[in-house]
């Protein structure tokens, strides 16, 4: 009988050895997966943060890009600096102050196209002497690759430099006259057009506000990045890393480390009670992972929405919008339909943010979209916006192609009633550009140069009006 106890005895006693090693091996494996987790979810998080700086600096440059496009395309502007520079125009028209409170343009500068300097405007004003300091090697570097473009459709470059002591984002665009209103031959190009926006404390704390690039900073580009920062190095025309661009990402994996460690720690030193309580800190464990690969998700569909919709209105931006067209396109031999845009210039928009601000620009734009929305096919056309005060409308698997004026004229019908937002009555209107095709192989660049092109038609015949591409 004792013998009998002591077997039973021996065999408990290994029976707890052997639970004690498992749930030490289970505490263990326990750790590494807590551990594993922490290094993925920075791990992941750092990589959408990479994404997310990579997207807001492109859309950055892409922004002052459009901006300096628009200005550099307009006829008037070419004819002011071709000839003798009527300065009273060009106060008009590079007004440094409305740049700078409107698109925190910080200086203009317009080359002869021999390279040298016609004129520079500052947020104070135009220069009475051409600042010598764009002369430099880098802005001649600038000024090469600008003209080095189609003058049809001229693409404008960015780069970085450093102007005033501070990071300085640059953008050029060689100077062509309109191809169709403008008296002089084109493709000629007259000169070149610099515009540049400063790396300055407004516009980071707008990313650390917006986009959680935390402690967001300019240091020099020979500068450590510090433990626990992310970095982009920002480079000047010739490719040299001038300055460097740090942030702290998110850091879920401290929060869930900070949840989970003294439950391991309770493991480790009282294994009895965590063998009871394991199946519920698994429990545990499993819902804080999933909530962690929901923030991940939430982080992705962000980046997403910030790649293909713009920030102010919410509507399809142009990247979304030339994906819609293309597809508009596609169908049409398949469904023997045809495909319209409508290119849509606000008239007027700019005195109403000069008058009211830009805060109030900003809800004017969201009004104008959530209008033409309304004018349109749910689930079948689109409206996006691209920039500016500049939208564009897709009709797809339109049966008869009339039906696009009728769409331009409902627009312009409800354009031209005032729209009130906060008492304040505010009149603009549009003018739209209409191209048209049945034709599968139209291009989505083909269609919207002629919509383009009929928009400047439009605004040459009154404003407030459409124009069919022929």
């Amino acid at each position: 009988m004792q013998y009998q106890i002591d077997n039973i005895l021996k065999y408990l006693k290994r029976s707890f050895y052997l639970l004690f090693v498992i749930l030490v091996f289970i505490a263990i494996f326990f750790i590494f997966l807590v551990n594993k987790s922490y290094q993925d979810l920075n791990q992941y998080s750092e990589a959408s943060s990479l994404d997310i700086y990579n997207a807001v600096l492109n859309e950055e440059q892409n922004s002052l890009s459009k901006l300096v496009h628009d200005y550099s395309y307009w006829t008037s502007a070419v004819e002011a600096i071709t000839g003798e520079v009527d300065y009273v125009f060009v106060d008009d028209s590079y007004d440094g102050e409305y740049l700078k409170e409107s698109y925190s343009v910080d200086g203009l500068v317009v080359y002869h196209l021999d390279g040298s300097l016609q004129l520079t405007v500052s947020d104070q004003g135009r220069d009475a002497v051409p600042n010598q300091f764009f002369s430099q090697p880098e802005f001649e570097h600038l000024f090469k690759q600008a003209l080095n473009t189609n003058y049809k459709h001229p693409t404008p470059v960015s780069s970085f430099i450093t102007y005033k002591g501070k990071a300085q984002l640059v953008s050029a665009s060689v100077i062509v006259p309109s191809v169709f209103t403008d008296k002089y031959p084109t493709p000629q190009p007259y000169g070149v057009l610099l515009m540049i926006r400063p790396i300055d404390e407004a516009l980071l704390t707008k990313w650390r506000d917006d986009y959680s690039l935390h402690h967001i900073k300019v240091i020099s580009g020979n500068q450590h990045t510090p433990s626990g920062n992310l970095s982009s190095f920002i480079k000047d025309p010739y490719g040299k890393d001038i300055y460097k661009l740090i942030w702290q990402p998110d850091l879920p994996g401290a929060v869930f480390i900070d949840e989970l460690m003294p439950i391991a720690i309770i493991i480790i030193i009282a294994l009895i009670v965590i063998s009871i309580l394991f199946s519920l800190q698994l429990n545990n464990y499993i819902r804080l992972t999933l909530n962690a690969a929901k923030d991940l998700v939430e982080s992705k569909e962000q980046l997403h929405r910030l790649a293909h919709y713009d920030s102010i209105t919410h509507l399809p931006n142009r990247l979304l919008g030339m994906d819609r067209l293309e597809q508009a396109l596609h169908s049409n031999a398949r469904n023997k339909t045809s495909t319209a845009v409508l290119f849509i210039d606000l008239d007027d928009f700019k005195p109403v943010n000069d008058k009211y601000g830009h805060d109030m620009g900003d809800r004017l734009l969201t009004t104008v979209g959530q209008l033409l929305d309304s004018c349109i096919r749910r689930g079948v056309d689109t409206v996006s916006r691209l920039g500016g005060d500049e939208f564009v409308v897709i009709l797809a698997n339109l049966k008869h192609k009339d039906d696009a004026a009728a769409v331009a004229e409902k627009i312009i019908n409800l354009l031209s009633d005032k729209i009130t937002i906060d008492d304040v009555a505010l009149q603009v209107g549009a003018s739209i550009g209409i191209s048209i095709t049945d034709s599968p192989k139209s291009t989505c660049d083909e269609m919207m140069k002629k919509a383009d092109d009929a928009m400047y038609k439009a605004k040459g015949k009154g404003k407030n009006r459409y124009y069919v591409a022929d």
